[in-house]
């Protein structure tokens, strides 16, 4: 992995740090669960930049983990294996890059 990442974007510097910062610097953070609720519900949710279901598990960024986990759990008492980590540096990057449009995926379980 390279000790430094330069990021352009639109003509414009966007990062250039280390990998671990440039992870920490976004904010995002990756939730991993299983859970009777769907993802064209959970993609309306306010605290969900991202959802996608894979192999029985959704997969959510988000920017607001704490809320997005206390809303989960308030609203799905059969939640399980429930996993809370930082963004991995593609995710960072694409956040950074990231024009403000809506990126939701929408993929069915």
């Amino acid at each position: 992995m390279a000790d430094r990442i330069a990021l352009i974007g639109g003509g414009r510097l966007l990062a250039d740090d280390t990998p671990s910062r440039i992870r920490a610097r976004v904010g995002v953070r990756r939730v991993r669960c299983r859970s009777s609720l769907s993802v064209d519900e959970l993609q309306h949710w306010p605290e969900v930049q991202q959802v996608h279901a894979d192999s029985g598990q959704l997969h959510f960024l988000s920017h607001r983990a704490e809320d997005l986990v206390r809303r989960l759990l308030d609203t799905d008492p059969q939640l399980s294996e429930l996993e809370v980590r930082g963004a991995d540096l593609e995710q960072a990057l694409e956040t950074l890059t990231d024009d403000g449009s809506d990126h939701r995926e929408g993929a069915a379980a």
